[in-house]
């Protein structure tokens, strides 16, 4: 797959990562319930999807999918879950290249929930 997936992170594209995503990041180290904990993430992942250029997705799959998956429970839109699991896709087949099968299996897996009926 080259470049990012259609979806994911195009309400937001052409911003800039700067420091409220940074301080979204630390406020999910303090306590908060679940469900906000997961929809900040969310949001994060398809922030950080959205700035970063087609070209560089491969380069940063890892912490893409490391923030949409832990908000992948709120993600209602089909197109957006098969995206997700393309990112896992590409994620997973990278981990398996770095012989990180223990990871790879986890990725594959994430990617499959993300598309699975029900």
């Amino acid at each position: 797959m080259a470049g990012r997936p259609s979806g994911i992170g195009r309400a937001h594209a052409g911003r800039t990562i700067g420091s409220s995503t940074i301080a979204s990041r630390r406020r999910l180290t303090r306590s908060s319930p679940e469900g906000e904990r997961a929809a900040e993430h969310l949001r994060i992942g398809r922030l950080l999807a959205a700035q970063t250029p087609p070209e560089a997705i491969a380069e940063h799959v890892f912490e893409i999918v490391g923030q949409l998956n832990r908000g992948a429970a709120l993600i209602g839109s089909p197109e957006e879950r098969e995206q997700l699991a393309e990112l896992n896709l590409m994620a997973g087949q990278r981990a398996i290249a770095s012989t990180a099968y223990a990871s790879a299996l986890t990725y594959l897996a994430a990617g499959a929930r993300a598309v699975a009926p029900g």
